[in-house]
C-alpha cells in the first residue's frame, strides 16, 4: 500500500486550527495544492480549510516524496511573492522554509 501524500495532506488541513481568512492566499494555497496533487480528489473541500502552515508542510511532503524540489521550490516562491503583496504575517515561515529547502 502507498501512502499518497495528497491524503496526507488533506489529513493536515483537516486537523489545523488556523484558517486563511484571506480569500486571495486561500485561493493561492488550492492552487499549489491542485499543482501539486493532480488527482485532486477530497481535496476541494480541504482547502476550504487550508492554513499557511499546512500549505508548507504539504510542500515539504511532496519535495520529500517525489524529489521533485524544483516544484516545490516553484511554488513556494509563488506563494511567498503573494504573501508579500498581502504583508501576511506568516511569510517569515515561508521564507525560512525556501531557505531550508531550496
Amino acid at each position: 500500500y502507498i501512502i499518497n501524500e495528497c491524503d496526507v495532506v488533506g489529513h493536515l488541513i483537516a486537523i489545523m486550527d488556523q484558517k486563511i481568512e484571506n480569500a486571495e492566499l486561500q485561493s493561492a494555497g488550492c492552487k499549489i495544492f491542485h499543482l501539486l496533487c493532480l488527482d485532486s480528489t477530497g481535496l476541494e473541500a480541504a482547502c476550504q480549510e487550508s492554513s499557511i502552515r499546512v500549505i508548507l508542510q504539504a510542500l515539504e511532503v511532496y519535495a520529500h516524496v517525489t524529489e521533485l524540489v524544483a516544484d516545490a521550490c516553484e511554488a513556494l516562491a509563488a506563494l511567498a511573492s503573494l504573501m508579500i503583496q498581502l504583508d501576511d504575517p506568516y511569510i517569515g515561515d515561508v521564507v525560512d522554509d525556501a531557505i531550508e529547502l531550496c
